[in-house]
């Protein structure tokens, strides 16, 4: 099982069993219906023209997820002056889920820089 600790105060230092929640979470977080992103900035968001139709059905996109820079970490990315680096990546999907018969569609996901 997966503890965490919680430090606060020494007196008041304790264990929770965390797993069973982010396990129950990551198998919703995706079918939330009006999810949006969390933006850490508030310029560089999209607006909702700058949000294009699916290119199979011309319907709207909805967000999916998003990717935090941390991920930077276990890329081994260093902190140069040059490195890749943003605030958030928002993932956009078809809102109808359409044409079931292709395996692999486009997305498109809006890059928020830092």
């Amino acid at each position: 099982m997966f503890y965490m600790l919680f430090n606060g105060y020494k007196e008041r230092q304790k264990t929770t069993q965390v797993f069973p929640y982010f396990h129950s979470l990551l198998q919703y977080v995706t079918g939330i219906p009006g999810a949006k992103p969390l933006w850490p900035m508030s310029s560089g968001r999209p607006s909702k023209a700058d949000i294009p139709k699916c290119s199979y059905c011309s319907g709207p996109l909805r967000f999916e997820f998003q990717i935090l820079p941390q991920l930077l970490y276990y890329f081994h990315v260093r902190n140069d002056v040059d490195s890749l680096d943003w605030a958030t990546i928002a993932v956009y999907t078809c809102e109808a889920s359409c044409d079931s018969t292709v395996a692999y569609k486009e997305e498109y996901a809006w890059v928020q820089l830092s």
